[in-house]
């Protein structure tokens, strides 16, 4: 299937949104996602980076959700007004890890808030305190490319969960400065502005570029090609 700009004509292989099915989506969802973090962290930068590890093969499955939500973030909550992002990867042996990134805790407490969390971690699964990692994000300035270094991995096939794995992120609800269909809508107008002028659009042409239409069209049947050799509406 085929996906035509009925602006210019021009047309282009579709993406399917089946994140857990198709390779192409997978991606582009993770870099919506980068995007979308490193938004967020201009207006309210995450203070900690945090990765959890096991021992034990974790299964991401609601008696894991259980042990973040009630004997992690419960417990954490009567310190701090806690909200983490979270980032599952799978290890080189097979086995899951958790990458955190953390508000609501002020940078200079990081090791009180390693003590506390890796005492809980390890008490909740089987893990032990110096397979963990905590460290305070300090530098404002540099937030967003630190968290595109600490959480996009789309290239790194090897380090992805299963294929059908479902649900590789997750936050909780106070984390992002809006509802993350706000902020995720955010994030797809800042990349298509970006590829927009590596395409060579100008200033002028910019905002109207934004906003072209695309249609969904059954195949080359109904595309020609052009002379620049890309596909074109017929």
């Amino acid at each position: 299937m085929w996906i035509a700009n009925t602006t210019t004509g021009e047309a282009v292989r579709g993406c399917c949104r089946a994140t857990n099915l198709c390779e192409c989506a997978r991606h582009r969802f993770m870099r919506e996602t980068t995007r979308m973090l490193a938004l967020d962290a201009i207006e309210n930068a995450p203070t900690i980076f945090a990765v959890l590890t096991a021992r034990e093969f974790l299964v991401k499955d609601d008696a894991l959700k259980r042990v973040f939500a009630d004997k992690l973030l419960r417990p954490l909550r009567r310190h701090w007004p806690v909200e983490w992002f979270l980032r599952w990867e799978r290890q080189r042996r097979g086995r899951l890890h958790v990458n955190q990134l953390v508000k609501g805790v002020p940078a200079a407490e990081h090791e009180l808030f390693r003590q506390e969390l890796v005492e809980l971690w390890c008490a909740a699964v089987d893990a032990e305190p110096q397979g963990q990692y905590v460290e305070p994000i300090e530098d404002g300035e540099a937030v967003t490319l630190y968290v595109a270094k600490k959480i996009r991995h789309t290239g790194k096939s090897n380090q992805e969960p299963h294929f059908k794995f479902k649900h590789r992120t997750s936050q909780t609800r106070g984390y992002l400065v809006r509802p993350a269909s706000v902020m995720r809508a955010e994030a797809r107008r800042s990349l298509r502005i970006e590829a927009l002028l590596r395409s060579g659009v100008d200033d002028a042409d910019l905002e109207r570029r934004l906003d072209d239409e695309w249609k969904l069209t059954g195949g080359d049947a109904a595309l020609r090609w052009a002379d620049t050799g890309r596909k074109v509406l017929a």
